[in-house]
């Protein structure tokens, strides 16, 4: 079961996630992106298991490289 079982939580939750900020690192081809820890516990709970949804899809950068990203929360 989600922790957000409405879809606009979702939205809002994924603004957030952007809207956190963090920190940007390249460590040889991955670029590792590392977010702020989010406010709340529930949101934290949150965009941690959005996090592990995004690393799924294996993501990387366009042009040059591709690079992969690799996404972290701090703790």
């Amino acid at each position: 079961m989600s922790v957000y079982p409405n879809w606009r939580d979702y939205t809002e939750r994924f603004r957030d996630l952007l809207n956190v900020g963090g920190g940007l690192t390249l460590s040889g081809k991955t670029l590792c992106v590392e977010l702020n820890p989010m406010a709340q516990p529930r949101h934290q709970e949150s965009a941690e298991a959005s996090v592990k949804k995004i690393l799924r899809l294996s993501p990387q950068t366009f042009g040059i490289g591709p690079y992969g990203i690799k996404f972290g929360l701090k703790s």
